[in-house]
Order: C-alpha cells, then sequence, then structure tokens
C-alpha cells in the first residue's frame, strides 16, 4: 500500500533513542524491505526527546520535515493534503494537524476541535501565537527545515523537552503556517514512555 499514493515522495529516518525491546529487528526488516528510502541512527544510549530530534534535524536533508512518535498514528488524507499544500507554495513554513488521544481500549478523543475548517496565516507574530501552542504535541509537524535546527541551537540556555513549539514558531514566523485540525493524528495514551 502507498502512504496516500505519496510514498515515492517520502523519505523517512527513524533515530532509535536505545530502544530495550524489538526495535532493532523491526528496523532491521524495514530497512531490507525500503532500502534507501529508509534511513536509521541507532543511539549508543537514550539521549532524551530533545538531544534525538535534533539529532534526527542535523541529519535531515530535504526541504521539510515532519515528526511523528514511535507509537502515533497519521490520519488518513493528511500526508495527500500536506503534499498539495507543499506543491501549491514552496514558501511554506509549518503545517500543524489536530490530535485525538488514542486510549488502551482503541476509543479515541479529539483533544482540538475537529469540526473547525483549515486556516493560514501569514508569516509572522500573529501566526506564532495562533498555532506555536500546537507544537507541543510533535506528531504530524511539518516544518520548513533550512535554517531550522541552527536557529534553534544558537540559544543554548532555550533547549527544553518542548523544542517543537519553539520550531513551530520560528517556522511561523518565516513562512505561511497552516492549521489543519480536521486531520486528528492519534497520539497514543497510556502507555509508558521514558523521557529521561
Amino acid at each position: 500500500a502507498t502512504a496516500d499514493g505519496v510514498l515515492d515522495r517520502l523519505r523517512i529516518s527513524v533515530s532509535d533513542n536505545h530502544s530495550t525491546d524489538a526495535t532493532a529487528e523491526v528496523l532491521a526488516e524495514a530497512k531490507a524491505e525500503w532500502g534507501e528510502a529508509l534511513a536509521v541512527r541507532v543511539q549508543e544510549r537514550n539521549v532524551g526527546l530533545e538531544a534525538n530530534a535534533v539529532a534526527l534535524l542535523e541529519q535531515a536533508r530535504a526541504p521539510y520535515v515532519m515528526f511523528l512518535g514511535d507509537d502515533d498514528y497519521l490520519p488518513e488524507g493528511y500526508l495527500r493534503r500536506v503534499f498539495e499544500l507543499l506543491d501549491a507554495d514552496p514558501a511554506l513554513g509549518c503545517v500543524v494537524a489536530g490530535f485525538s488521544s488514542l486510549f488502551p481500549d482503541g476509543s479515541a478523543v479529539p483533544n482540538r476541535r475537529a469540526r473547525f475548517g483549515e486556516r493560514t496565516f501569514p508569516p509572522g507574530f500573529r501566526a506564532v501565537l495562533k498555532v506555536a501552542r500546537y507544537g507541543h504535541q510533535l506528531s504530524g509537524l511539518v516544518l520548513r527545515r533550512e535554517g531550522l535546527v541552527e536557529a534553534y541551537l544558537a540559544r543554548p540556555e532555550l533547549r527544553n523537552i518542548y523544542l517543537f513549539i519553539f520550531l513551530v514558531g520560528h517556522c511561523a514566523l518565516r513562512g505561511p503556517a497552516w492549521y489543519l485540525p480536521r486531520f486528528q493524528v492519534l497520539v497514543s495514551q497510556g502507555n509508558a514512555k521514558d523521557w529521561k
């Protein structure tokens, strides 16, 4: 199956943050199947969410990056819509999806109002106010990569686990920001995470 018909336009980078489960074996199988479309980085120790995300940004080469947590799921149609927006506006700053909490029993509860339509905000401080706060949920965020990691690392005193709020805000200052709450990324709840 293709991911919303755009699989040939994707490159997937995985940073295994020193998993203690079968992640290495699963990644080896995936790498054998996907070949060069899948890059795998294995941390020798758990460096925490923030440093792991920075490492992925530093290795990225595409004009845009999307983050997805290991236990979160993109909604059908979201990738296709993201590529439509990217094709229509090469100066796009960021895209932010809605999200729903996914519980172990399979139920999902929306955390952002899915009934709202798409909204776009021109680059600037108003866009930062409208969308940066949604950066706390990293999954599904699409960010213009150029200069992004350098801007973040330039202020070491601001480094923290909520780097995605900075990243979204920075991108919303540089290009149009899209908010797509009708696309609800499923964010797993009730599982144990080692945030370090």
